[in-house]
């Protein structure tokens, strides 16, 4: 029995180093440009993984050896930070309910308004991603993948939601270019992204104008890795184990490259647009959509850089790990809302509807002055 438990105890601490040393690691390596060190943007999506499995291995080392569960407790304490932006611990955030001075915003990646609902798609006969943004009473909406709004058969929009939607938001830019819509209940001034980046293909940037207040708001849809189906397939059977060795290594050869491609070009987009928002300062600031990337990804961090600093809304205000992209293939928060300035967020969820392949991130700001 001694002997079972010395083996035991050596497996366990094997694997307590080794998914300590993980999760420090994919914590922090986000602070390298996945455009150099392709593992800089791999090893920020395996983050929860080593998160579960130095847990375990700390609650598990208490009973049967305790250097592992120092270990793996070091390890925690050392990602705390990180840790928190992915599992935020926010029980006492607040409800928007009792808090006057509010501003609700909504970001949503609409598909292009397609809906992939099981059974029927367009209940009713209208189209419920563009229901959902008319009932949501939010206050100001950035939408990407959004064409120009116009009656539409196929996808069920209709010229009454069209009217719906212009009676709640009399201010509304819409850019095919950017492939992207803003809808305000607020005055809105577009500001052009320059020309020759890529990125005033993902970008639609406006000034809100909220009573004597300026809000610069920045809607992104930062570059996918634009996996087909059959890519994500490969992606659940990776993860399963299934198929043959030589369809597993092929399978890895041809997301490996997909990924870090997408890493190396969204990497180069985040410090293009790092040095457009430092080249507009101002007090108060926004910056949400579809990153396309985690909390600890080189992406974020870069982003957080601007204007002085921006917070994550969803680490100062949301409750437990959260998944914005609702296909069970690719389970991650890749929708965030950042911002600065004289506002703080009091709440921050996301909608239960799937008619798009992207759950609506909310997020509620108290004004602070």
């Amino acid at each position: 029995m001694s002997r079972l438990k010395k083996i035991s105890s050596a497996i366990l601490l094997v694997i307590t180093i080794v998914s300590a040393c993980a999760m420090v690691l994919s914590a922090y390596i986000g602070f390298m440009s996945p455009a150099k060190h392709s593992l800089a943007g791999l090893l920020p999506l395996t983050f929860p993984v080593w998160i579960a499995l130095t847990l375990v291995s700390a609650i598990t080392g208490i009973f049967i050896c305790r250097k592992a569960a120092i270990i793996a407790a070091f390890a925690i304490i050392v990602s705390a930070g990180p840790l928190l932006d992915y599992c935020p611990l926010n029980f006492f955030h607040g409800s928007a309910d009792d808090r006057e001075d509010c501003i609700k915003l909504l970001t949503y990646n609409a598909y292009h308004f397609n809906s992939i609902l099981p059974g029927e798609p367009y209940p009713g006969g209208v189209n419920p991603t563009l229901s959902y943004i008319i009932g949501s009473q939010a206050d100001i909406v950035a939408v990407q993948e959004s064409h120009i709004l116009k009656p539409d058969n196929n996808i069920c929009i209709t010229q009454e939601q069209i009217d719906s939607l212009t009676d709640i938001y009399p201010y509304i830019i819409q850019d095919t270019q950017a492939d992207g819509m803003l809808l305000s209940k607020y005055p809105l001034k577009r500001h052009d992204i320059p020309e020759n980046t890529s990125l005033r293909h993902f970008v639609l940037c406006a000034d809100v104008f909220i009573g004597d207040d300026t809000l610069k708001l920045y809607s992104v849809h930062m570059r996918s890795f634009q996996l087909s189906d059959d890519d994500k397939r490969l992606y659940h059977d990776i993860a399963k184990l299934e198929g043959s060795r030589d369809e597993l290594k092929e399978a890895k050869s041809v997301l490996l490259s997909k990924l870090t491609t997408a890493n190396a070009d969204r990497a180069i987009q985040a410090d293009t647009l790092l040095e457009i928002i430092n080249s507009r300062p101002t007090d108060n600031i926004i910056v949400c959509g579809d990153f396309n990337d985690v909390a600890s990804s080189y992406t974020i961090r870069t982003l957080c850089r601007a204007n002085g600093g921006l917070g994550q809304a969803y680490a100062k205000a949301g409750l437990g790990p959260m998944v914005t992209y609702n296909r069970r293939s690719f389970p991650f928060r890749i929708d965030h809302v950042l911002y600065s300035g004289a506002i703080e967020p009091i709440e921050v969820y996301h909608g239960g509807i799937k008619s798009s392949d992207h759950y609506p991130l909310v997020a509620v700001f108290r004004k602070t002055k």
